[in-house]
């Protein structure tokens, strides 16, 4: 089943989720690891572009070079929330209105 919620605390170990009308808490939760606070993507490669006076730049990108500052979703947030039993919440993304 598929459910829409609401976050309502996140941060120290905490995430709290409001959906049908009940609060569903970090315990019974498995998250999308690009939602988690420093999330590494492992993103590899080199940056290029133009300098100053047009002088072209490149940059390598090393493993494990970028990770998130903070938590992929915040308080106010809308989420998308799998379950099967209703005991057991796999939170998959975060959505938002278009436009």
């Amino acid at each position: 089943m598929t459910i829409i919620g609401e976050v309502k605390t996140i941060g120290g170990g905490t995430l709290h989720i409001m959906a049908e009308g009940q609060v569903i808490t970090e315990d019974r939760i498995w998250i999308n690891p690009t939602l988690l606070d420093g999330h590494c993507p492992r993103l590899v490669g080199t940056l290029t572009g133009t300098g100053y006076r047009g002088a072209a730049v490149s940059v390598d990108v090393p493993p494990q070079a970028l990770s998130a500052q903070g938590h992929g979703i915040g308080v106010g947030d809308r989420v998308i929330l799998l379950t099967t039993d209703r005991q057991t919440y796999y939170l998959l993304a975060q959505v938002v209105r278009y436009g």
